[in-house]
């Protein structure tokens, strides 16, 4: 190889040489960044197996249900038919597109205080299905069940009264407070009071025989009140529920039935007038009241009656609280987040009654209780199975890729380090071509 030829070899080696050194320096890079991916990937993975899911329970956990805008919304077996309202930052209930056009008929802004009262009946059969006359029916029928039960407990001889309504007996009250006693000398509770002295006793003494002010016979509840103090050792603890009823029994089986009259106890021979007077009218009271409620159970099935009382329970609440639409609430995973980030609440609902004019009239009010969905005892925070499956797929694809791309790089890096070496034999060779071409042109010289 002549002199020239050799140097020109020489050079094409070196650049070759340069190239193989940059490419290596770039695939060793390339792995680096691999690595990087796979730590990203690790972490991806871990974050998603560790990402919590809000579901729904009906048995403290033991097994759980979807936590969408359907099983709380909607009247279902999940949701035992009572609405679980999905509420924003300023009380208003959330609703879908099947629920928007009964809300703006409640109320067109969205603001509180709709009327539901007058579309009542019309909304409620087009979205039960029942008819309306049936609705209409059932309406006022509830008005009899109500009006006669209120009959009914102004009869009852068994309803909780105020024992006590003036500080003149407020040493009774340091034992219990109001309505600690029914009419048939029940107490409403435990309360135990100990005992230390006798002068304790005798105060104890004095408080139960004050109850005497309220009965027919006060002289027969105070002998058997002496029969039950006398004898006690102190120190002791009493039961007054205990005691109390053990008395009342006694007193009862010696003077007769008891009847509660205003804010007093009465106890009347049950072989009197009076006493048959009050039993007469209680008992048709009562037959009234039960008629009503089979008049009312022969109207509706028992699957008609919980739609209509999940409906009216939905929609006054829309009326109460106001209503905004969202076009995303029946994505489960956009309610979750919602959820999760106390953006919305959930506020469940219960029916009761205000007395109007001393309960001449009753107004129907709904009361809510609103928590963040972390605080509802039905609700847990999950590991999501099916987002797991779907990220150990993909955690195992992305691994799998990087695999491949590392595979593929070392087998080019162990090519190009072959080459290298070949290269850097090649380059000594035409290195000792020109040195001894070198030579020989100095022995010619």
């Amino acid at each position: 190889m002549g002199m020239a030829a050799s140097q020109a070899r020489f050079f094409q080696l070196t650049a070759r040489k340069a190239d193989i050194n940059f490419m290596l320096s770039k695939l060793a890079n390339e792995k680096v960044s691999l690595a990087r991916d796979s730590q990203k990937i690790s972490r991806d993975y871990q974050n998603a197996i560790n990402k919590k899911v809000l579901k729904w329970s009906n048995n403290s956990g033991a097994s759980y249900i979807a936590m969408d805008y359907q099983n709380l919304m909607r009247p279902s077996q999940m949701n035992q038919n009572k609405p679980y309202l999905l509420t924003d930052a300023d009380g208003r209930v959330i609703v879908d597109s099947k629920y928007k056009k009964y809300a703006e008929m409640i109320s067109k802004d969205g603001k509180p205080n709709g009327d539901w009262d007058e579309i009542r009946t019309q909304v409620l059969a087009e979205i039960t299905g029942i008819d309306a006359s049936k609705i209409e029916a059932i309406q006022a029928n509830n008005q009899s069940v109500e009006d006669s039960g209120d009959n009914l407990d102004y009869s009852n001889a068994y309803k909780q009264q105020e024992l006590l309504k003036t500080g003149k007996y407020n040493n009774i009250v340091k034992l219990a407070q109001p309505d600690w006693i029914d009419c048939n000398g029940f107490v409403n509770g435990s309360v135990d009071i100990v005992i230390n002295t006798k002068e304790d006793l005798e105060e104890h003494r004095k408080n139960l025989k004050s109850i005497g002010a309220y009965l027919v016979n006060p002289e027969l509840f105070n002998e058997i009140v002496d029969k039950y103090i006398d004898g006690r050792v102190v120190p002791n603890k009493l039961n007054v529920a205990t005691h109390l009823k053990d008395i009342f029994e006694e007193y009862k089986s010696k003077g007769g039935n008891a009847v509660c009259e205003g804010d007093m106890y009465k106890y009347y021979d049950i072989n009197s007038e009076e006493y048959k007077q009050w039993e007469a009218e209680h008992l048709e009271a009562l037959n009234v009241h039960n008629n009503a409620i089979d008049a009312s159970n022969s109207l509706l099935t028992a699957t008609e009656e919980s739609l209509i009382k999940f409906y009216d329970m939905l929609f006054s609440s829309i009326s109460d609280k106001g209503w905004t639409y969202n076009e995303n609430i029946n994505d489960p995973n956009y309610l979750n987040l919602m959820l999760q980030n106390n953006i919305y609440t959930l506020t469940s609902v219960s029916r009761d009654t205000d007395c109007l004019d001393w309960c001449e009239d009753k107004q129907w009010h709904n009361s809510y209780t609103t928590d963040i969905a972390s605080n509802c005892t039905n609700v847990f925070a999950v590991s999501d199975s099916d987002a797991n499956e779907v990220a150990l797929v993909e955690y195992q694809n992305k691994k799998d890729a990087i695999k491949v791309k590392e595979s593929r790089i070392d087998v080019r890096m162990k090519n190009l380090e072959t080459e290298l070496s070949a290269t850097n034999n090649f380059m000594k060779s035409v290195e000792e071509a020109i040195k001894k071409n070198t030579e020989n042109l100095k022995l010619w010289g």
